[in-house]
C-alpha cells in the first residue's frame, strides 16, 4: 500500500470516529458554528490528527476548514480542558482509544 492511501484511510477513520462519538455529521463538524459539541469535536480531531497522524497545522486546518492558528489554539485549549474537565478527558480518551483500535480501554472510561 502506498503512503497516501494509508493517510487518507486514517483521516477518514478519524472523521468517522469523532462524528460517531459526538453524534454529528462531518458537515456539522466542519461548519462555522460555535456550539460546544462541535468545537470539542474539532478540538479532539485536531489534537489526534497532530499527535497520531503527524499532520501539520495547515493540513489539519484544511481538513476542518480552519486556519493553522485555530489548530494551534485547539491544542492549547485541549491541554487545559484535559487537565480540569473530567467529561472532556473521558470523551478524548474514548475517541483516541477507538481511533487506535483499543476499544476495551474505551469501555473503562465510560
Amino acid at each position: 500500500m502506498n503512503k497516501i492511501y494509508d493517510e487518507t484511510r486514517s483521516i477518514n477513520k478519524l472523521f468517522r470516529v469523532v462524528t460517531n462519538v459526538f453524534g454529528i455529521s462531518k458537515e456539522e463538524m466542519t461548519s462555522r458554528t460555535r456550539k460546544r459539541a462541535y468545537v470539542e469535536a474539532k478540538t479532539m480531531f485536531a489534537v489526534i490528527a497532530r499527535q497520531k497522524l503527524l499532520l501539520s497545522t495547515v493540513e489539519v486546518g484544511s481538513l476542518i476548514k480552519r486556519d493553522h492558528s485555530s489548530i494551534i489554539h485547539y491544542g492549547r485549549v485541549h491541554k487545559d480542558l484535559y487537565k480540569v474537565d473530567k467529561t472532556y478527558r473521558r470523551m478524548f480518551n474514548l475517541v483516541s482509544n477507538v481511533f487506535t483500535d483499543k476499544p476495551f480501554m474505551a469501555d473503562k472510561v465510560l
